[in-house]
Parts: C-alpha cells; structure tokens; sequence
C-alpha cells in the first residue's frame, strides 16, 4: 500500500510532501518530530509478489553505502526503519534543485558552474572509493545543487567491498547513456567506471545535453563504444579534463586527485557564479476566502501589532517573551473575549506601558510589575526591526481530543497517539527554503499531573538534558493565570546545523488532561530564525486567540 501526505511512519516521521517518484518508489519530505526537524525519506515500492527480499536488499545496500561514508558532498543517511512491512531510508532534507531541473531551467550552467560540481562530486567519489563503495549511477538526477553545496545522492545501486552484481535485477545497472564502455560490454565496475559517469555528467552541464543520448538503447551503447563527443571549444579550461575522464580505456582516464586538482584550478581562474544556482523564488498563491467547518462565520484575526520599541538594556540574560493570551478551558465567549484583548493592546500601546513576565523558579507565580519603556535612538547601522507579517483567515478545527483551534486553513494537518499522548500537527509551508515551515502541535497527556506549570518544568528538564538539543537556552518558564503555564527555548541541532525557537502554552481542562499547544519554527542560523519568528508572531498569537479547551 502507497504511503499519502499525513501518514506517520515508525511513528516518528510525518510525510508533508512528495518530492519525486521513480521505479523502486517515492521519496518524501517528511518531518522528525522527535528531534523536530526536517529529513527527506525513501519509500519503497514491492512492485511484485515475492520482492521483498530483493527491495530489502536494495534499501540495505543503499544504506551501508552512504552510512559508511562521511563527505560534505555524500547525502547524509539517519535512520533505517521498517513501517508496513517494509524498509524506508530516512536521510538529510537537501536543500536546492537536481542538476537535471537547473538544466530544465537554464539550459545550462557556466564552465565556472561546471568546475565546481566536477570538484565536489569527485571528492565524495574519492570518499566512496576508500571505503570500498562504487556509485555507478553518476548522473545529473543524483547530483542536488544550490548556491552553497553539491551533494551526491543515490547510492541505492551501489557497490559494496567488490559485492557482485547478483544482488542486482539487471547486470548493466545504471543510466544507459552514463554507462561507461566497458559496463556497456558486460565488464566489471571499476572506480574508472564511475569517473566516466562524471565527465558525461560535466559535458551535459556545460552543453545541456548528454553526449551520447540517441533515440534507441542499442544506438546509445554504440555511441557510447565508439564516437567520441564533440570538443567543447568554448570551455578551454574544463574541456581537457572531461576529454580525459571520457578516455575509452579505462586506465587513461584521470584519476581523482588529479581531476579535483584540474577543476580547482579551473575555478581559480574563472569568474564564480553560484548565483546560477539559486533557487528562484516562486510567486505567491492567492489567499481563498476560508469558512470554518463547523461554523458560519470565520474567525476574524486580531489587528497587526506594530513592532515594539527597543527596551532599555537589562541585567537578565535572557530576553522575557511577550505573553500571549491565557490557555484555559472556554470559560468566555470568544468575540468578547477578542474584543477585551484588542482593547487591553491598545490600551498598552497608548499610555507606553510594557508588561514584564518574570521566570518562575517554583510552582508559584511571581509577582509582575508595570515597567515604564524607555526609548533609546537607534544607532545607525542598527537595521529596522522585521515587519511583522498580518495574520492569515483562519479554518476553524474541532478536534475530538477536547479542543477547537484557528489554524491557516493551508497547513497540512496530521494526528497521531502513542499510549496516553495524543496530538494534532498544523504544519506551514515555507517558500524560502533555508527556513523551515511554522509548526503548531496541540497535544493531550491524559496522566495525572498536578499543574500546568509541573508539567513544563519537567519537559524543560527534559529537553535541557537532550544529547541533540545543542545549546539549550531557556528564555522563560513562566505561570499565567488561570492555572496555565508558558515555557519558551532556543537550541540547534547536533545534526544538521538548524537552530530551532520553540514556545509552548499549558493548561489542564475540566477533564483533567494536560493540553498543551508548541509553536516550532527552525532556519539554518540564528538570526533568520529569529527574523522569521518576529514576522510570524501575529500569526501565532491570532491562533492562540482562537484556542479553547472543550473537555
């Protein structure tokens, strides 16, 4: 059975959206949500009864191969799990295009361009053929690329410490017009092999079209055999090495060292252009009017706050989130209730009063006290604060587990429940990619706890102590009224570089269940992540504004 958006899979990884397909399956972008980041996973398809053992084989392969190895250029793999009797591959989320879509795009790419893959690809080569592994699918589809990194993918037809070809459905593996001569006439798979594939890989890159591709498969061997492709007169700096890579004998070819030597210092003497391989921009989808589901009106978002002004320097190391509103059971009709808020902000606003929530070290709440702001000129160089971004028409959601939310009406939703937890996940899409989507999880713990504060102090302990959670930084754990709590943190990640802003909001409903709503947001640095965070938070405080406990 095929997979769909929302499954969750070992129940850890919950498939957002499919990437791309092909004869052994899909592969997805998924999301972690033990360790709440993004990952791509494979799934593979039994096309016919009785393959199992051989698509086992297969995802085993592919997974010792690229776990074995460890290059900047050789997608990382994390997990292997098996999920409806049959194995998935878990790896890193790449960002950026395949070489195949740069060249559906632009045609082609500068010798510049070409240089620096021909670099990166030999060197995850030469990082497989130490270990033993040959790739033998070289091929601009398994090459991901954008502005900062280009990365090998796909070893799942790989080679293992001179493993024959037994393991493999047909003996000629790979792409035809790829194929080295000697694969071509049914000879073994050498290191030489796989740099041929590189050197008809840089000629497609630099012409936008594979030199030996013609309309039949026996006329592609043939070429393959026996023509030798057109000079690339064009490209006097990149040509001498693909002539070489592309030698019929194999013992003529370059080798790796010599071919990243060639290319580096091709790049040394050309203008770079990793700006050829940024991913453009896609336009903004129009926003539809959005109608609740179980009412007649929409849920109207509270007016944008202007972004607040600078405080005066503070001796607490970190920085006090501003509180949203109460998490507690729907005591207060809500247009009231919004009316009240609106009123209480700009009441704020007006006399210049800004309220400080203080940490908590206990159980009990500290006492707050009015802080009149003081407004320094801003320096300068001090660039202005991000404009935060208006808050979407929410869909109105009326969960089983005892709740009813707001939630962009876009956003994937999923469900999930392990023992006494159970959870619902509204996740955001994020058009630039080195940011991921906003994520909202309402979560429902029915074991006893004795408050909403316990209840995030003890997950705070939890994630301070997390292995993964690389520089934990609390920014408060804090009560609210009512009997809710708030816990808000920072951290990266021991994998991948991501840093990561989590805000949390507990209160325990009538039935006595913990609920508890988790807003995540992560983006490769710090500062972008905090950037994207200010933008969002109408957005975050519009769907808190909405969220009521109905059990």
């Amino acid at each position: 059975m095929s997979a769909s958006d929302g499954d969750l899979v070992a129940k850890r990884y919950r498939l957002c959206t499919e990437l791309g397909s092909g004869g052994m399956g899909k592969v997805w972008h998924a999301w972690d949500e033990y360790l709440r980041r993004d990952v791509a996973v494979k799934e593979f398809h039994l096309r016919v009864e009785g393959s199992a053992d051989a698509i086992i084989r297969h995802t085993l392969r592919e997974a010792r191969a690229a776990g074995k190895l460890k290059h900047q250029a050789i997608v990382t793999v994390y997990d292997l799990v098996t999920h409806d009797e049959r194995p998935w591959l878990v790896m890193e989320m790449l960002p950026g295009r395949s070489l195949t879509e740069v060249l559906s795009t632009n045609g082609r790419v500068s010798e510049w361009g070409a240089a620096w893959i021909g670099v990166e690809v030999l060197g995850a080569l030469g990082a497989a053929h130490r270990e033993g592994v040959l790739h033998r699918d070289v091929k601009p589809g398994n090459i991901m690329i954008d502005e900062n990194r280009v990365v090998l993918t796909d070893f799942g037809i790989a080679m293992i410490d001179k493993a024959t070809a037994l393991e493999v459905d047909q003996p000629r593996v790979g792409s035809a017009d790829y194929l080295a001569p000697e694969r071509v006439k049914d000879q073994n798979a050498t290191a030489a092999s796989d740099l041929w594939a590189v050197g008809v890989t840089l000629y497609t890159a630099l012409t936008g079209h594979s030199p030996f591709l013609r309309e039949s498969l026996m006329e592609t061997w043939a070429a393959i055999c026996n023509t030798e492709p057109p000079p690339l007169e064009d490209h006097p700096l990149v040509w001498p090495v693909i002539e070489r890579l592309l030698r019929k004998d194999p013992s003529e070819r370059l080798d790796v060292a010599e071919g990243t030597e060639l290319l580096t210092a091709a790049m040394a003497e050309l203008p770079p252009s990793q700006d050829e391989f940024v991913v453009p921009a896609q336009p903004s989808p129009p926003v539809p009017e959005i109608r609740p589901v179980h009412s007649e009106e929409t849920i109207d978002p509270p007016p944008v706050r202007p972004p607040r002004p600078e405080p005066p320097p503070r001796v607490s190391p970190a920085a006090v989130p501003e509180p949203w509103p109460d998490l507690r059971a729907d005591e207060t009709p809500g247009r009231s209730r919004r009316v009240l808020v609106s009123i209480l902000v700009l009441a704020l606003l007006a006399i210049g009063v800004t309220i400080t929530v203080r940490s908590l070290t206990g159980e009990q709440a500290a006492a707050t006290a009015p802080e009149t702001s003081t407004t320094e000129p801003a320096p300068a160089n001090r660039p202005p604060p991000p404009a935060p971004v208006p808050p979407p028409r929410l869909k109105e959601y009326r969960e089983a587990l005892g709740f009813s939310i707001g939630v962009p009406a876009e956003w994937l939703r999923s469900a999930s429940a392990v023992a006494a937890l159970s959870d619902v996940v509204w996740r955001g899409q994020e058009r630039d990619p080195t940011v991921g989507g906003l994520t909202v999880q309402v979560q429902r713990d029915t074991r006893p706890w004795n408050s909403a504060y316990t209840y995030l102090a003890e997950r705070d302990r939890g994630e301070s102590t997390d292995r993964d959670n690389a520089g934990y930084r609390r920014l408060a754990l804090t009560d609210r009224p009512g009997g809710a709590a708030e816990l808000e943190y920072t951290h990266g990640a021991a994998v991948g570089g991501r840093r990561f802003h989590v805000r949390s909001h507990a209160a325990i409903g009538r039935s006595g269940s913990v609920y508890v709503v988790t807003f995540t947001l992560h983006a490769v640095d710090g500062s972008a992540l905090e950037k994207r965070w200010q933008e969002l938070h109408p957005t975050m405080t519009a769907i808190m504004d909405s969220f009521r406990i109905t059990a």
